[in-house]
């Protein structure tokens, strides 16, 4: 009886049994003795192929998981058994089915409690806990066995259930968890089903993250590209409103101007007319009274007579030609100003050329620092083209402005006083359908490097400053996109650049609007 006693104190401590339940001990330690020289006929651990009875694992096959998703998507346990049944069958029932994760209480289908089967077997593994529980009702078990679970809804997230399943004591982390899917319905969820599920969704939410990550990074490129596109393309607006209002003011100086111009030119040959007339009359006096009067011949003395007689017919010459080189400027001048028409009309393009060239003389005119600029015109014998003038001469004015830069450049760099700047433009029908102009500077020439980028918005060789490096982005932009032609750069460093131009001769019937 000591050996008994020493080993039911043990299982006292073991069992934490508290001290109102002293009676209730003795008559237990009281049975154990009758039972002791019974057979063990429950060696511990011995699975057994028994049917599991109530106990299945539910016949809901999870969803398809996804951030959201709930604990009653998962794979659930119905473990109910009442406490009125012996120990007996809990240990066959948790032995038959290896993957059940515990047992729940019921007393006349009310909830009571939960056991998980680790629990279950370390209670059955102490000292005669085996022979005390396996024939007695489970409910003399519970009583000495009302731990600690967690409860959730089965409504609860995954993630969530995760979160307070590792948040326990370490001694109740791989505890199942009870799911109730109804006022007093319970399940069990296997903890490690859990972790599979939330290493699911976490493979998931990692996949759609990468995905995320990927449209966002699209996403920014596509912005980023677009915001460069509408930065490009308002510069360019800012341009072409430039150019629109350079063309509208030309053209407005151009009519003004005219006016009188015209009424000069125009009333010039009158002048010359009436002044033969009075000449010739003038010569008759003299035939007819050789010998004038003192005072008349005073006065002829200090004119001049024969002088000026020989030189007003000079002056109003030269007062027509003055008159009608305005009147080539200002249609130089009209010509340029067709900057904001939009439809394609057939036009010279050697006029648009020499508009140019005529806006831009102030800058190939010499200077203290260099000569002038020579410019050479080797014009093939074009007919007339479909395309966009104004759009036209603007290209041709940013290339030309381009060339004397690069050949100002090359002054400022080099200071060869022997230097000859020229310009050459070079027009022709490169076959029949096509026109080709050429624009070949001997200024300073561009790098292989910047050459490659030429042609991009924004780029430029120039200073800080001095360019906004639109104008030939712009220019490429006409030739090739509104015009479906070609623009090509040739160029060697430090020997000069030459500009290729190539457009359709038949523009109105290719990009007619």
């Amino acid at each position: 009886m000591f050996f008994l006693h020493y080993q039911m104190t043990d299982l006292r401590n073991a069992a934490n049994f508290p001290d109102r339940e002293e009676s209730l001990l003795h008559d237990l330690e009281r049975e154990m003795e009758r039972e002791l020289s019974a057979p063990n006929t429950f060696p511990l651990h011995q699975p057994r192929n028994r049917p599991m009875g109530e106990f299945f694992r539910d016949r809901n096959q999870p969803q398809t998981l996804n951030l959201n998703s709930q604990l009653k998507e998962l794979t659930l346990y119905e473990a109910n058994i009442e406490t009125h049944r012996l120990g007996k069958e809990a240990m066959n029932r948790l032995e038959g089915d290896p993957y059940l994760p515990g047992l729940i209480f019921v007393e006349e289908g009310q909830f009571l409690g939960m056991i998980s089967r680790q629990s279950f077997f370390e209670w059955m593994s102490r000292p005669y806990s085996l022979e005390l529980f396996t024939k007695r009702p489970l409910k003399r078990f519970y009583d000495y066995n009302q731990g600690e679970y967690l409860v959730c809804s089965g409504e609860d997230s995954i993630a969530k259930t995760v979160t307070l399943a590792l948040q326990r004591a370490s001694h109740l982390v791989y505890e199942p968890i009870l799911v109730e899917l109804q006022p007093n319905y319970y399940r069990l969820l296997s903890v490690h089903d859990l972790l599979i599920a939330h290493a699911k969704i976490h493979e998931l939410a990692t996949q759609k993250l990468q995905k995320s990550e990927a449209v966002l990074r699209e996403r920014s490129e596509g912005l980023t590209k677009a915001l460069k596109k509408l930065k490009t393309a308002q510069m360019q607006l800012i341009q072409s409103e430039k150019m629109s209002a350079l063309g509208q003011m030309v053209a407005g100086l151009a009519h003004e101007i005219n006016n009188p111009v015209s009424f000069i030119y125009g009333n010039i040959q009158h002048a010359q007319g009436y002044a033969q007339d009075l000449i010739n009359l003038l010569l008759l006096y003299q035939s007819h009274y050789p010998q004038p009067v003192a005072e008349i011949e005073e006065t002829i003395e200090e004119l001049d007579l024969d002088f000026l007689l020989d030189d007003f017919t000079k002056v109003l010459e030269s007062m027509k030609l003055g008159a009608s080189r305005i009147r080539e400027i200002i249609a130089s001048l009209r010509n340029f100003s067709r900057l904001d028409e939009a439809q394609i009309k057939e036009v010279d393009i050697h006029d648009g050329i020499d508009s140019t060239l005529l806006i831009l003389q102030n800058r190939l005119k010499p200077k203290p620092v260099r000569p002038a600029i020579e410019v050479v015109k080797n014009y093939g014998d074009l007919p007339v083209i479909g395309c966009y003038a104004g759009q036209l001469n603007q290209v041709f004015m940013n290339l030309l402005s381009n060339a004397i830069d690069a050949i100002e450049e090359k002054f400022e760099r080099e200071k060869n006083a022997a230097f000859q700047p020229q310009i050459r433009i070079e027009t022709r029908l490169s076959d029949s359908n096509n026109v080709e102009i050429r624009i070949i500077d001997n200024g300073m020439g561009i790098r292989d490097e910047d050459r490659t980028k030429l042609f991009s918005p924004f780029f430029t060789t120039k200073e800080i400053g001095k360019g906004t490096g639109l104008g030939l982005s712009i220019s490429y932009s006409i030739i090739v996109e509104k015009h479906q032609g070609s623009l090509e750069c040739i160029s060697e460093e430090g020997q000069g650049t030459e500009f290729r131009l190539n457009i359709p001769r038949f523009q109105s019937l290719i990009n007619s609007e």
